[in-house]
């Protein structure tokens, strides 16, 4: 007489709760990595515009006075000037790259954020950039500003 033997299939569940355990993880790691990441580019990109503006009003006096109030033009020394000031205000500890010009000033920031879980898979830091660009402006357009 042959018996049938019944496999033993105690501890077949471990592996599977392993893997899902690590999808999970992962998972895990996007949403709140995401959202910590997401509010810092947030709070970067406010930085840069502020930096921007402050050095949007850096006006040459001169130009303004000489022509009646008709042209307004930046002072580029000024201006990177005021952007650097700002950020120092701030204080921010990232790098900055501005571009001054007569018309406009452009600020460009870079900063690295560690990250909670995903650096459990190793995702240790992720970079956040944000740029910004104003110009000067004297008086209202038009309608709507």
């Amino acid at each position: 007489m042959n018996a049938c033997r019944i496999r033993d299939d105690s501890g077949q569940v471990a592996p599977l709760v392993a893997v899902c355990m690590l999808g999970l993880l992962a998972v895990a790691g996007l949403v709140i990595d995401g959202g910590v990441l997401f509010s810092a580019r947030r709070d970067l990109q406010s930085v840069a515009d502020g930096a921007a503006r402050s050095g949007a009003m850096a006006v040459d006096e001169q130009t303004l006075r000489d022509s009646g109030g008709n042209r307004i033009y930046l002072n580029p020394g000024k201006a990177e000037v005021a952007v650097t000031d700002y950020l120092n205000l701030v204080g921010f500890a990232g790098t900055a790259e501005t571009t001054a010009g007569v018309e406009s000033v452009r600020v460009t920031l870079h900063e690295n954020h560690r990250t909670v879980l995903l650096s459990m898979m190793g995702i240790r830091t992720v970079e956040t950039r944000a740029s910004s660009t104003a110009g000067p402006r004297s008086a209202i357009a038009g309608p709507g500003g």
